[in-house]
């Protein structure tokens, strides 16, 4: 069961995440604690998403939809976070050059970024 009114979960950052940011990249996360959307519940749910998360060209991916062509599909345990948030609390801990490449590949509120379950733990905020 999820928590009620405005009370928010976390994750703690605790290995470096699957996904296509370079490993580097992803490794500066570790550590962090990352707010879940309010309501999200403390198990990581199943995620679905078609392999790359922001495609590089978006009109080739809608043309192979067009054209039936099969699209590949992944499904991951894990937890869905505001790249908004998550930004805001990479930069300011310091990490800018990871800062920088995420708010380059998340240029809108509407994404969210996606942390596989394995690389994270559920934190209660005020023991980070």
């Amino acid at each position: 069961m999820g928590p009620t009114g405005k009370e928010r979960r976390y994750i703690r950052v605790i290995d470096a995440p699957r996904g296509e940011a370079p490993i580097h990249i992803r490794k500066q996360l570790i550590g962090l604690v990352l707010p879940l959307p309010p309501g999200s519940p403390a198990e990581p749910r199943d995620i679905e998403f078609s392999t790359g998360y922001l495609p590089p060209h978006p009109w080739l991916f809608k043309l192979k939809l067009l054209f039936g062509i099969k699209i590949d599909h992944l499904v991951w345990k894990g937890y869905r976070v505001d790249p908004v948030e998550a930004i805001a609390i990479i930069e300011a801990t310091g990490r800018t050059e990871a800062a920088a490449w995420w708010r380059k590949r998340f240029p809108n509120q509407y994404a969210e970024m996606i942390f596989n379950a394995e690389c994270c733990e559920i934190v209660e905020k005020d023991k980070n």
